[in-house]
């Protein structure tokens, strides 16, 4: 099994989800018009549903709990019944049809309710038992991780799909950047690592300063994607970004102009071109 690994740990994560999800359950609970249009093809109150399908399912699926997991979600054939291995889907994109229709399968559009099925959700969560921290299989058939890597996916889904509700009903709230940064360094670019982990025919490297935060690499090679700890040889190119402008670039709601133009981003190096590689290559799920 590969193993998702970061430097994040389980007390860390669960703090920023608390604050996280705080702060989304107001904003869900107080939705004006579910059927107001949101992101891609969903509406408001898609999004919404989606992000407490999240909340029913990775907890359960934390706790090695797949049957119960599934069991939380709408019925939905996409879903099916789990591998063999304990994982929810054989590979990553049999993800993205499986959550449109869970979406679809779905019902509930009352805000109050979506709200208290995360509320409800986030409490059990914060109760797991961590004392064993074994990995344990994700949602992809052979990827695992210790509770923390599952606190990590929460803490994403709660922050990008809180800010697609928040902006979506007029009431836009910014990321914060230490959530962002957060769910880069515990989620995004450890799974960018574990899904590009075939060789790069054409290397590049990358340092990548959040700011704020310390400074990290990314190497493209022989060895598929690497994340680690900023240091070694001269990099390609280097980027000092604002944390939640490259977790909302990396999910394509925002667009690398606005990015510029908010000087929320500054590239150089000998190949400074190469420093929008790592973006090209986060899945669309």
């Amino acid at each position: 099994m590969i193993v998702v690994e970061s430097d994040v740990v389980w007390p860390e994560l669960q703090a920023a989800l608390a604050e996280a999800v705080e702060t989304v359950a107001d904003v869900v609970a107080g939705i004006p018009d579910p059927d107001r249009p949101a992101f891609a093809q969903w509406t408001v109150g898609d999004v919404a549903a989606h992000l407490s399908h999240a909340w029913l399912f990775i907890p359960r699926l934390a706790a090695r709990d797949l049957a119960g997991g599934i069991a939380a979600l709408p019925p939905t054939p996409e879903v099916g019944n789990g591998t063999p291995g304990g994982a929810a889907f054989a590979s990553l994109p049999a993800l993205a049809p499986a959550t449109v229709a869970l979406v679809r399968n779905d019902p509930e559009r009352d805000p109050a309710v979506l709200a208290d099925r995360i509320r409800t959700a986030a409490k059990a969560f914060a109760e797991l038992d961590v004392t064993d921290s074994t990995v344990r299989p994700w949602m992809i058939e052979g990827v695992g991780g210790p509770p923390a890597h599952f606190a990590a996916h929460l803490l994403n889904e709660t922050v990008v799909h809180g800010h697609d509700i928040s902006r979506a009903t007029g009431r836009a709230r910014p990321v914060p950047d230490h959530l962002a940064a957060l769910v880069l360094r515990s989620f995004l670019l450890p799974m960018l690592c574990i899904t590009n982990a075939a060789p790069f025919p054409a290397p590049w490297s990358v340092e990548l300063r959040l700011a704020g935060e310390s400074a990290y690499r990314l190497d493209a090679g022989a060895e598929g994607l690497r994340f680690r700890a900023a240091g070694g040889p001269s990099p390609d190119a280097r980027l000092w970004i604002r944390p939640s402008a490259m977790l909302l670039l990396a999910w394509r709601r925002r667009s690398l102009a606005s990015v510029i133009m908010g000087r929320e981003a500054l590239v150089w190096g000998r190949r400074p071109w190469v420093a929008t590689r790592p973006l090209a290559i986060v899945p669309q799920v």
